[in-house]
């Protein structure tokens, strides 16, 4: 993975990618070239968005939502 990546980066013709004036363009491409590699050779993780305590299971959940239930649907 670490060979590939290094394999990529080294094909990539630098000098072209710095050769303009502006320093905005030659940020953004270097970038782009570096976000491409890294999204072909970097293995991705997927987080999970809320935490999830491991005691709270599917029959906790719908015991929470059969009180939910019936709170709404009691008189006040």
């Amino acid at each position: 993975m670490v060979n590939e990546l290094n394999n990529d980066l080294s094909r990539v013709d630098w000098d072209d990618v710095f050769c303009c004036i502006d320093r905005h363009i030659c940020w953004d491409r270097f970038k782009s070239i570096l976000g491409d590699c890294c999204d072909r050779w970097v293995p991705k993780r997927t987080i999970k968005s809320q935490f999830q305590p491991p005691w709270y299971d599917s029959d906790c959940d719908r015991v929470w939502r059969a009180v939910s239930y019936t709170h709404l649907t009691l008189p006040t």
